[in-house]
């Protein structure tokens, strides 16, 4: 046995148990996490590893009452184990998955949407880009010089990007009205009638903080230098 399948070997087991347990730590509580990218790679890895050691078990087992049986002249009961055994190891040991492909039969054709709109105009998407926006310059490899500091971002192009962006989401011509007609809708879909924002009201906004890396619960300050440059969320639009 070479040096590359003893290490195979030792790391089957370890990807397996770790597979098993991410995927039953992520699924149980939500069942639709079952179709995330991540649990689609971490299930085929379990599921081996699952049907692995089930396979030793029962051949386990399976010889075991051979070894039982044979000395008392059980012999019938020895060759059905016996068989049992050879047929587990068999698919134990050559289960395997085929290649899989991308599907390319119900491909989506361009300017196809999918899904149902919603919004002040159902299925309006605005989209804004401004190169004068950020510091083309920025090298956003140590502190103090990642792109998203201030010093990085021209606040007034992204606040004209902002504007633009809610009169033309909105249709309206002046911010004022774009903000109102945003909080009417939105109440709308609540059941709270056609009111727009109320003084005292508190407004939540929701950002992509996924890719950001926060190591410290106590002062949430970052010490590595790739999660201090890897944010994924800008604050100037917030």
């Amino acid at each position: 046995m070479n040096i590359r399948n003893r290490f195979n070997r030792i790391l089957f087991p370890l990807f397996g148990i770790g597979a098993l347990i991410w995927f039953l730590v992520r699924v149980i509580p939500k069942p639709s996490r079952a179709t995330y990218p991540c649990m689609r790679v971490a299930y085929p890895i379990a599921s081996s590893f699952v049907i692995y050691i089930l396979g030793l078990t029962v051949s386990a087992f399976a010889f075991g009452k051979i070894r039982e049986h044979w000395p008392k002249a059980r012999y019938w009961a020895a060759i059905c184990f016996f068989l049992l055994a050879i047929i587990i190891s068999f698919i134990t040991f050559q289960s395997d998955r085929p290649p899989v492909y991308a599907n390319t039969i119900n491909i989506d054709t361009a300017n196809m949407p999918i899904g149902v709109p919603r919004g002040i105009y159902p299925g309006r998407v605005i989209w804004a880009r401004n190169p004068d926006a950020t510091n083309e310059n920025c090298t956003n490899d140590a502190f103090g010089k990642a792109y998203y500091l201030p010093e990085n971002t021209n606040f007034n192009v992204v606040n004209d990007m902002v504007i633009n962006s809610i009169l033309s989401f909105t249709g309206k011509s002046s911010v004022q009205e774009a903000w109102d007609t945003l909080f009417i809708y939105f109440n709308m879909k609540k059941g709270k009638g056609t009111v727009g924002y109320q003084t005292g009201e508190k407004i939540f906004i929701k950002t992509n903080g996924v890719g950001s890396v926060v190591t410290s619960t106590i002062d949430h300050s970052i010490p590595n230098i790739i999660g201090y440059t890897m944010a994924r969320t800008s604050p100037q639009p917030v």
